[in-house]
């Protein structure tokens, strides 16, 4: 019996190999390939990130599923299953995002719309003011008019 032992070189090559078709195995799989593309868009956009971490980390667990399952040769219903889950768990996050940025939006429209308010408010309080103040001074001109008119007409009485 003549065995060879394998050298080095062999079980590089073979390792790699082995590495190689783990690697590719997923990829090769359209329904991991597109929940992969769609989870990789989400992770890269940091207002996803920021108001939706959880159900990334659920489609993140999806699609690691999908990703051993095509790994270990399951059957492609389960796999795809598994990747569709993945791309609704991304779909849910990018509308928890949307929903944050519109709340955000209403937020500061609100605060825009309650600071016209207080400016309307406050000019219609200083055009009272100064309405009030200018009727002030016709009454306060009035009486001095009248009292003015008054004197005439004492001073005429008594001249008469």
């Amino acid at each position: 019996m003549n065995i060879r032992p394998i050298g080095n070189l062999g079980i590089v090559t073979l390792a790699g190999a082995l590495a190689a078709g783990c690697v590719t195995t997923p990829a090769d799989n359209p329904a991991v390939s597109q929940a992969q593309r769609a989870y990789n868009s989400a992770v890269n956009d940091a207002q996803i990130v920021e108001a939706a971490p959880f159900a990334l980390r659920e489609a993140e667990d999806a699609l690691r599923t999908a990703e051993r399952l095509a790994a270990a040769g399951a059957e492609q219903d389960d796999i795809d299953h598994h990747g569709y889950i993945a791309e609704q768990r991304v779909a849910i996050a990018r509308e928890l995002a949307e929903l944050e940025a519109s709340e955000t939006e209403i937020m500061r429209a609100e605060g825009e719309r309650q600071q016209i308010l207080l400016e309307a408010r406050t000019q219609d309080m200083q055009r009272a003011t100064e309405l009030a103040e200018q009727q002030r001074e016709r009454a306060e001109e009035q009486a001095r008019a009248a009292d003015m008119a008054r004197l005439e007409a004492e001073q005429a009485r008594d001249e008469a």
